[in-house]
């Protein structure tokens, strides 16, 4: 109770959760563990914080001394942390030197792309996209890789090792994966001349494709999953077979995987011809998790100890992101043309020329060599004219003969310090 108000709050019980992660061995994914709780009324002290630690933080009442704002967008930050102007207390009057704005955020706001050449480009790199993944979902010569690096371990004598006892089965399954194999190349080359055909009926046409193929590579591929976990149920109970047993687990998840990746390529193009959003809940539909979960912690048990597995790609060493204008520049460098680069990295011609603008910045490309003499001058007399450096507001003052590429590389060699 509030004397002064005579108001009654009522407060109830509140319970947080201790919540733990581990890591699942069977699937690789991370599992929540709740390893207590405690009950209690959450009532609290309140303090008083600077402006910065306010930050993220939404206030119904907050007291506000912004009089000696000092830096850009405090002013703003203090002012939106509350949900209304009801609750908005100012201690000191708020100056007009308070309100800075960050010339970072001017400069960026004003070159940045419009919304149209936004929307064109997500377009074009959502269609890259799901072609690379299509590529890869169906190109099995990973697997068939480290298939070949599993045969090629069979090199003792029987009498030393009991896993060389296998070593028919293993290449009877290798000949067999091999054969898929071939098939499959033969359907990613189908994919790529389909995806180069660029038409309005381009991913209708694949879809068709991918579907037919998926009917035909799933039980092919499923099988190879199942005869190796029914290995794994065959020899587990053998003594000196655990190495072994790794190996054979390690490449099951590694098929499993591949065929979940199939899955997920045909659902991937379902909806993005049908213009949804894809989540891991529609992941996680595709295939049966619960039965997967329970034959792979059924394949773990060995005698009371647990198999702990990596897949082959995790042991891989991470390898460092490509800086991907350094390769647009490299092939510059090269002797080669925009559309040339374009082409070779499926990208469209207006985001080489976005990379190269950083080149011209450092002055490591002369602009001359990108963009017609005429146009530069053009392109800076309209920078000096209308007093700007925002792309669109140039090209709407020059006409659509003008790229955006080309006036972000004018600006870049004009504002060399601030591309």
């Amino acid at each position: 109770e509030l004397p002064e108000e005579r108001t009654v709050i009522s407060v109830s019980p509140y319970t947080w959760e201790n919540v733990k992660y581990k890591l699942n061995e069977a699937t690789n994914e991370i599992a929540e563990n709740v390893a207590g709780s405690f009950v209690q009324y959450p009532i609290k002290l309140a303090w008083a914080i600077t402006v910065h630690k306010s930050q993220g933080l939404t206030f119904d009442k907050a007291i506000i001394d912004i009089g000696d704002a000092f830096a850009p967008g405090q002013a703003y930050v203090a002012l939106s942390r509350l949900r209304s102007l009801k609750g908005l207390v100012l201690t000191s009057h708020l100056r007009e030197t308070g309100l800075q704005q960050d010339q970072n955020i001017h400069y960026f706001s004003s070159t940045k792309q419009p919304t149209d050449v936004l929307t064109q480009q997500i377009s074009l790199e959502s269609y890259d996209f799901i072609r690379t993944y299509l590529l890869a979902a169906f190109d099995l010569n990973l697997v068939r890789y480290y298939m070949k690096e599993h045969v090629e371990t069979f090199d003792k004598s029987e009498a030393k090792s009991t896993k060389q006892r296998y070593d028919g089965w293993t290449m009877d399954l290798y000949k067999d994966f091999q054969k898929i194999t071939v098939t499959a190349d033969s359907f990613v080359n189908q994919l790529k001349n389909l995806f180069a055909q660029q038409t309005e009926h381009t991913l209708f046409n694949v879809s068709k494709r991918v579907d037919a193929a998926l009917k035909y590579f799933n039980p092919l591929v499923k099988e190879v999953s199942d005869k190796l976990l029914a290995q794994i149920e065959t020899v587990k109970e053998e003594k000196g077979i655990k190495t072994y047993l790794t190996e054979l687990l390690e490449l099951e998840i590694l098929v499993y995987e591949q065929l979940k990746k199939m899955h997920k390529s045909k659902a991937l193009l379902k909806a993005m011809i049908d213009g949804k959003e894809f989540s891991k809940a529609d992941t996680d539909a595709l295939l049966n998790v619960s039965e997967r979960n329970e034959q792979l912690q059924k394949a773990i048990q060995l005698k009371g100890q647990v198999l702990k597995v990596k897949s082959v790609v995790e042991k891989k060493k991470k390898e460092p992101k490509v800086d991907t204008k350094l390769v647009s520049f490299e092939l510059y460098e090269q002797g080669k043309t925009l559309e040339e680069i374009a082409k070779e990295r499926g990208f469209s011609v207006g985001t080489i020329e976005g990379h190269l603008a950083y080149y011209v910045s450092t002055q490591q490309i002369d602009v001359t060599k990108l963009v017609k003499p005429n146009k530069i001058k053009n392109i800076s007399d309209a920078v000096e004219s209308q007093k700007t450096k925002s792309m669109a507001t140039i090209r709407d003052f020059l006409g659509k003969d003008y790229s955006f590429g080309e006036i972000k590389l004018v600006l870049a060699s004009l504002f060399p310090s601030e591309e």
